[in-house]
């Protein structure tokens, strides 16, 4: 109610909505006695510390990015893809497996660190609209955060859903491989 009335009233911005639901949710957490200095030191540090990780991998993201700009790296996957002559479908179903067996393994944040340099100027080159490419790249990084064996948000849901184990939610996959064919599919 703080957040959607607030900003649907003027009273705030976004990001002023977060805040202010911040500070609200941790007072009433300490008046009802759920929220302890103990447990709000606990958040606190892992949150710093999931900060300071993707910090990290933005750093190295930038370092990357530079050294495939100042090697001409990409200009020259670009020409090997061109030289090759990929229709736009061959070249599509090559992204799509590309990204799928990325996201089993690695993050998000770290598959577009590493391909995005390569893929934009690869897409621009067929003529494709990049905000089209943005929205299927999105698509296919939901797939690999429940694709196995990584699937990071199986292991997400098992965390918060603590009566339900990783066992049940991620045995062989079977949890998960519904929800990653009918992504696929859609």
């Amino acid at each position: 109610m703080v957040i959607v009335g607030g900003i649907y009233g003027g009273m705030f911005t976004a990001t002023e909505a977060a805040a202010v639901s911040v500070v609200l949710t941790t007072i009433i957490g300490f008046a009802q006695r759920r929220l302890t200095m103990g447990v709000m030191w606990r958040a606190v540090r892992e949150s710093l510390v999931q900060t300071a990780a993707i910090f990290l991998i933005a750093g190295a993201a930038k370092i990357f990015v530079s050294f495939v700009a100042l090697t001409g790296m990409a200009g020259a996957v670009v020409g090997m893809v061109s030289d090759a002559e990929l229709s736009l479908a061959m070249l599509m179903l090559v992204v799509v497996v590309i990204y799928l067996v990325l996201g089993m393994f690695l993050d998000p944040i770290g598959i577009m660190v590493l391909t995005l340099p390569f893929m934009v100027p690869l897409i621009e080159g067929y003529g494709l609209n990049l905000i089209w490419f943005g929205v299927i790249v999105v698509k296919l990084l939901e797939i690999g955060l429940i694709t196995p064996p990584v699937g990071l948000n199986v292991f997400v849901v098992s965390n918060v859903t603590k009566s339900v184990g990783i066992d049940k939610i991620f045995p062989a996959s079977r949890g998960s491989w519904p929800w990653t064919c009918w992504s696929c599919c859609c």
